[in-house]
């Protein structure tokens, strides 16, 4: 039954490709779907913009996440009016709770900074605090394989390579 459709579908040839309207979305864009002429077994899927607008101009990140889905075949129907609507609100409902955590973030960080101690805002002491490292009486000197000192009194250190064991 497959081949004959494919044969169907080359015979009939570009004439008689039919895009089916497939769904909306709530931006008022409208989501077709034609056969594919080339035998493919997959269907060509496409958009027709609500606005009309340069083609430089689309975003497609303006397309709800589950057109752009089933546009791309990772999903075989097509989402319903009622799922986008639900989407939408779950959209404004974590939009709202971040927007109250931040509120709440800035809140608790000014009543920290009221307590004018530094240490509780940044959770670490000021660098100017801290107790400067006590000099030791014996500094220890670097083995001969270490480079010493910086810029023009540097000195690279020694090195010999290790034989090679698989040789």
């Amino acid at each position: 039954m497959r081949a004959l459709r494919r044969l169907w579908v080359r015979v009939r040839g570009p004439f008689g490709s039919q895009k089916t309207f497939v769904g909306e979305d709530l931006a008022g864009n409208k989501y077709f779907e034609a056969d594919s002429l080339t035998g493919s077994g997959l269907s060509k899927r496409s958009v027709v913009w609500a606005e009309k607008k340069a083609y430089n101009e689309y975003d497609p990140d303006a397309l709800p996440v589950q057109w752009q889905a089933w546009l791309r075949h990772t999903r075989p129907s097509a989402p319903t009016l009622e799922e986008l609507q639900k989407h939408e609100i779950q959209k404004q409902i974590m939009a709202e709770r971040a927007r109250m955590a931040d509120e709440g973030w800035k809140q608790e960080l000014a009543a920290l900074r009221k307590s004018q101690n530094p240490e509780t805002i940044t959770g670490r002491k000021i660098h100017d605090e801290l107790p400067a490292p006590a000099p030791s009486a014996t500094t220890p000197t670097p083995p001969e394989s270490t480079p010493v000192g910086q810029g023009e009194s540097f000195v690279p250190g020694t090195w010999t390579p290790a034989r090679n064991p698989r040789r």
